[in-house]
This record gives C-alpha cells, sequence and structure tokens, in this order.
C-alpha cells in the first residue's frame, strides 16, 4: 500500500449554511444589547435576595444594632461637645 497524504478535498472557501447570517445577527444583538440588561437585572435580584436573608436571620439583632448605633452616636455627640466646652472654657482661661 502506498502512503496517502491527508489532504482536504476542500480546496475553495466553504459555503455558510442557509440562515447562518440571520443567527449571526440574532447573536450579535443578544449578547450586544440585551446580556447587559439581564445581568444588570440578575444583580440587582441577588442583592435583595441577599437583603432579605440578612434581614430574615438577624430582624431582631438588627433592631438591637440600630439602638446600640443611636445610643453611639448619642454618646458621641455628648463627648464631642463637652470636649469642646472644656477647650472653650481653658481657652478662656489662657486669654486670661
Amino acid at each position: 500500500m502506498e502512503s496517502q497524504e491527508s489532504r482536504s478535498p476542500l480546496k475553495g472557501k466553504l459555503l455558510r449554511l442557509p440562515g447562518q447570517s440571520v443567527q449571526d445577527a440574532l447573536d450579535d444583538i443578544v449578547l450586544d444589547k440585551l446580556i447587559p440588561y439581564f445581568m444588570f437585572v440578575v444583580f440587582l435580584a441577588l442583592l435583595t435576595g441577599m437583603e432579605w436573608v440578612a434581614v430574615a436571620a438577624s430582624a431582631s439583632t438588627a433592631l438591637a444594632l440600630q439602638r446600640d448605633d443611636r445610643y453611639r452616636r448619642d454618646s458621641l455627640f455628648v463627648a464631642i461637645s463637652s470636649r469642646a466646652a472644656s477647650h472653650r472654657k481653658s481657652a478662656a482661661r489662657s486669654r486670661r
């Protein structure tokens, strides 16, 4: 047997399939125009779901943290205002 070289019998450019240009156009529309909007909606849905789970899992804890946060803000305001008042008093004494 003689050794055969494997060559393609097709010498020219292949023809396109029927409807291939329409399919390519649809793919371009879907990938370029619709997918970004779809991904944005999916991202927002994931964020919403994560928030719902977080609220459902720690509803009482979230309220307690909110109360603690208000207390911290009030106490921080008192600490800053009292420090400012004492600073004003010491500045007034040093001017005399």
